[in-house]
């Protein structure tokens, strides 16, 4: 699950720190506000714990939402707003 995103607002550049619990292929997709896809990170293999990286886009200003997902079809999404 997404734990905790920072700053939010954010200009230019935002943390994304979160959690699995079982070892597991990660990948983010961004989408803007009418649900566009406006870009993906695929984070890879990743073993349980805590993690974070950080999201820079060249996108307008405006709201976003993170969706983060595994191979097991789990997903967790949280908004964010980017401020120029």
């Amino acid at each position: 699950a997404i734990k905790n995103i920072y700053p939010n607002p954010f200009n230019p550049v935002v943390s994304i720190e979160f959690e699995i619990r079982e070892s597991s292929d990660i990948k983010f997709t961004f989408y803007n506000i009418i649900g566009k896809n406006v870009g993906e990170y695929d984070y890879g293999y990743t073993q349980a714990g805590i993690h974070k990286f950080t999201w820079n886009p060249n996108l307008s200003s405006g709201t976003y939402f993170i969706s983060m997902a595994d191979n097991k079809n789990n997903l967790s999404r949280r908004k964010v707003t980017l401020i120029k």
